[in-house]
């Protein structure tokens, strides 16, 4: 008998240790493993459950509520429909079912049951959150605007995740300013959160789109230049022992203002137009004083990683402040990018020259038609911030006049480097060769002339939108006619603000 009692005792304690518990229905195992996030082994208890009682909304709304945690949105869908048909109805799977139709992209149902949560007042906040999602989905902009405001209004916990849907919205709509105060408002919120985190984030892109997709643009600039060769004295020679007073001081001047339509930065054409001014004015050798003016129409079209533009120019200068000179061309230009951190660009143009001055003679007359095709590729460097140019261009000029007409390439290098936060490195270096084709009328030969330049220059920003720059240049040309033959030395310090 004692055994027997002892037996007894020692069952009890088995069974209340071990967690087994009398009466444990199939529903509450699937609790059990859904409160422990063990989602795939819910799955067959719950199902179970409903097939003993398809008129239990609650083991219909648990079921729905696992699916959902397992991302299969479109099983969830009937088992959360039936929890808020089936009675008693659950409130709590009115704002879940709306939010699975919603992933699913059945607008119109989710539409239905928004209106039942609106008219019956289920968790106002979120219903009128998820009619946001829903209304923006369709591409509702304003209204969907409106539901988030009013889901703020109910509960101002959902401040920061409405407004970042509102920013966004407003990006779509083109109002980029408003959608950047957004943002920087849901840093302000808490910028720990993962919502805050990309706030950040669209912040900083929204500021440079903006700046980047401005309308107007404007660069004035003054620089001290001290030329060493003004007259391109020649190296050797009796010209060179004749030529005094090659150096001179420049006031240098820039000015260009660019135009781009809005609708460049909205579809696949784009258009702009620019326009720039240049002047040297000289210390003493006013003879050289040289005005530069050009206006180009760049039309255009983006088909995503390729680009074709076709720039129209038209340029007049002056020298000695007389009409010296007119150009106008086309210059057809693809460019493609390769890769995400470089492109290719390839142009071909065409250029029609008119000097206004009357030329010494004939041979001398330097009216042209030029050819020029351009091979280049560009990468970019320390995101983006820097880059590496190199270009290819041959090019034909057809002159009038038999001593100017010649074939030439050109090969060119460049370098944008960031060394520090405000202090970029620019090198450059450039190297042609112009094969002469006719002998020349007065030294009886073929001229072959071979060009090197390189430059040096640092630029420093002052301040948001001016900076200060230095450049070095060096150019020399050797060519087989010795008047044509010199050493070029180019120093300049100035100031450029931007716009």
């Amino acid at each position: 008998m004692r055994i027997r009692k002892i037996l007894v005792v020692w069952g009890i304690l088995f069974f209340l240790f071990s967690g087994v518990t009398f009466g444990q229905t199939v529903f509450d195992k699937g609790l059990k493993e859904f409160r422990e996030e063990s989602y795939e082994e819910a799955v067959p208890f719950f199902l179970e459950a409903r097939r003993l009682d398809p008129s239990s909304s609650t083991a219909a709304y648990f079921l729905g509520m696992t699916y959902k945690h397992m991302q299969n949105f479109k099983e969830a869908v009937p088992h959360l429909r039936d929890a808020v048909t089936l009675t008693p109805k659950i409130k709590e799977a009115l704002v879940e079912l709306i939010d699975v139709l919603y992933l699913t992209n059945q607008l119109e149902e989710a539409k239905k049951w928004i209106e039942v949560g609106e008219r019956e007042e289920v968790f106002p906040a979120r219903t009128q959150f998820l009619k946001g999602l829903v209304l923006a989905k369709e591409g509702r902009t304003k209204d969907a605007i409106s539901a988030f405001e009013k889901a703020k209004d109910l509960d101002k916990d959902l401040t920061q995740t409405a407004d970042f849907h509102i920013a966004n919205l407003l990006v779509k709509e083109g109002r980029l300013k408003e959608a950047r105060d957004r943002f920087k408002f849901v840093l302000t919120i808490d910028p720990t959160t993962e919502m805050g985190l990309f706030a950040r984030d669209y912040e900083k892109f929204l500021t440079a789109k903006i700046e980047r997709e401005k309308p107007w643009r404007l660069s004035v600039g003054m620089a001290y230049k001290f030329d060493t060769n003004v007259v391109l004295r020649p190296t050797s020679g009796p010209v060179s022992e004749m030529v005094t007073n090659e150096k001179d001081h420049v006031l240098n001047q820039t000015l260009r203002i660019g135009y781009t339509a809005p609708f460049s930065f909205k579809t696949p054409f784009n258009l702009s137009i620019q326009s720039s001014f240049y002047s040297d004015t000289y210390a003493d050798l006013t003879s050289h004083q040289f005005i530069s003016s050009m206006i180009s129409a760049i039309p255009g079209y983006n088909f995503g990683k390729v680009s074709l533009s076709a720039p129209l120019i038209y340029g007049y200068n002056w020298l000695k402040r007389r009409s010296y000179m007119t150009l106008n061309g086309v210059e057809p230009t693809l460019r493609f990018m390769i890769g995400s951190k470089s492109f290719g660009e390839v142009s071909i143009g065409y250029y029609r020259k008119r000097y206004l001055q009357r030329p010494i003679n004939k041979d001398e007359d330097r009216d042209a038609e030029n050819w020029a095709a351009t091979l280049g590729w560009t990468y970019f460097l320390k995101n983006g911030e820097g880059l590496l140019n190199i270009r290819y261009s041959p090019s034909r000029e057809n002159t009038e006049g038999r001593n100017w007409d010649y074939f030439q390439h050109r090969v060119s290098a460049n370098l944008l480097y960031p060394l520090f936060k405000s202090l970029k490195l620019q090198l450059s270096a450039e190297t042609s060769f112009a094969d002469y084709l006719n002998t020349h009328t007065v030294f009886l030969k073929k001229r072959d002339d071979d060009t090197y330049s390189g430059s040096f220059g640092l630029t420093y920003g002052l301040f948001k939108n001016l900076d200060a720059i230095a450049n070095y240049t060096y150019t020399r040309t050797k060519s087989n006619i010795e008047v044509y033959d010199y050493r070029r030395h180019l120093f300049s310090v100035g100031l450029e603000f931007r716009y």
